[in-house]
């Protein structure tokens, strides 16, 4: 063999072992999860002392910003560490903790995993993890069940506590992830007897018009809505209603007008929703709108979101007409009211006879469309032999 023969050899197999090292990569670590939101940072409870149950949510998501079920070396704790100053350090105890599966829009249960959750009604404390994966605990959209990442949990006040009234406790909520990074948020949580001290704040939002005799639906371009929170920026009121559901509060709705106020459809003849439902067309249900045939997604994360949507009764019609004086919906929970001004129409009953005359220099008023030279500054539309207040 030649030495230069030996010399490309050498040469090929060194090109060679430079291009397998440039071509094989190294594959990356799994992202840790490592970013926590609170579904409520304030959440007051109206309860009768007795099934005094709420509902929260902690979400998680990973490195990508994607949910992410927590793994077999991390972890979820809520602790109280703060109670009212009335009380004493054994107040602790007078909040009970208990890790919550969904199943349905509202629709919860006790986590069965409990090899990974604290027990149901643990005073003071529960978490989720211990070695195990926590997946099993993660809230699904039935619609969506690889979605994990919302943790829930239900909290309650003790049997024969003095928790009833007595002000704001502090919860932490504390993610520790795969890599040891500790992430940390806090919430408050109050118990009420009566919705009259819940903290209630009430604003109504319109859109699209009204018309006289309608029934008042949700559509795109139409809705009435009504938020209601507890006082606090993002806070919340749930009622405590039910050990295996958000318990929603009752809004009362009216309209109003005249010289002296005074009822015009009764709140009988409203209905205030905030249970998660899709309305998809015009139809007397619902409190939100979406054109897509089933929006689970958008059911779940409104429902019990404090955002209402108000439609007419079923069978019932707007009464106001335009010759209402200062019309206006009423919104009512516990000792709070809001109020919000509208303007109504009256429904088309009539036609214009003779033929719409559109007049201006140069306009052409025979037939419709009605043209105007771009030397016309102002021009007048009259309809001859109309009714005043009448629509056409």
């Amino acid at each position: 063999m030649s030495t230069k023969t030996t010399f490309k050899r050498i040469a090929l197999v060194t090109v060679a072992a430079l291009g397998f090292g440039v071509l094989t990569s190294v594959a990356p670590a799994s992202a840790a999860n490592s970013v926590m939101s609170l579904g409520n940072t304030s959440l007051t409870i109206v309860g009768d002392g007795v099934t005094n149950k709420g509902f929260t949510s902690v979400n998680i998501t990973d490195d990508a910003g994607d949910n992410s079920a927590i793994t077999n070396t991390e972890s979820l704790t809520a602790t109280v560490i703060a109670w009212p100053s009335t009380e004493t350090a054994s107040a602790v105890n007078d909040i009970l903790f208990t890790i919550e599966t969904r199943s349905a829009i509202n629709t919860f249960a006790a986590a069965t995993n409990a090899a990974s959750t604290s027990p149901a009604n643990n005073p003071g404390s529960a978490w989720i993890g211990n070695n195990s994966n926590g997946g099993a605990a993660s809230a699904a959209s039935a619609a969506n069940p690889a979605d994990l990442g919302a943790y829930w949990f239900g909290i309650r006040t003790r049997a024969g506590s003095n928790a009833m009234d007595k002000g704001a406790y502090t919860i932490r909520f504390r993610l520790t992830n795969s890599s040891g990074f500790i992430t940390s948020a806090t919430m408050t949580v109050n118990f009420v007897t009566s919705a009259a001290d819940s903290g209630a704040a009430l604003t109504i939002a319109t859109a699209g018009t009204f018309t006289s005799g309608e029934s008042t639906t949700m559509t795109a371009l139409k809705s009435v809505k009504a938020t209601l929170t507890n006082g606090v920026a993002g806070g919340k009121i749930q009622v405590a209603s039910s050990t295996t559901a958000i318990g929603i509060p009752a809004l009362s709705v009216a309209t109003w007008a005249g010289t002296t106020p005074a009822v015009v459809d009764t709140t009988a003849e409203w209905q205030a929703t905030d249970t998660g439902t899709q309305v998809t067309s015009s139809a007397v249900a619902g409190d939100f709108y979406s054109a897509t045939a089933s929006d689970s997604a958008t059911a779940w994360t409104s429902a019990a979101d404090g955002v209402y949507g108000i439609v007419s009764a079923v069978g019932t019609g707007l009464s106001l007409t335009h010759l209402s004086v200062a019309p206006y919906f009423r919104v009512t929970y516990g000792a709070t009211a809001a109020t919000k001004s509208i303007t109504v129409l009256n429904a088309a009953s009539q036609t214009a006879t003779p033929a719409v005359v559109f007049s201006g220099a140069g306009a052409l008023t025979a037939t419709t469309p009605f043209t105007l030279p771009l030397t016309t500054k102002t021009a007048t539309f009259t309809v001859s032999g109309a009714t005043a207040g009448a629509a056409y």
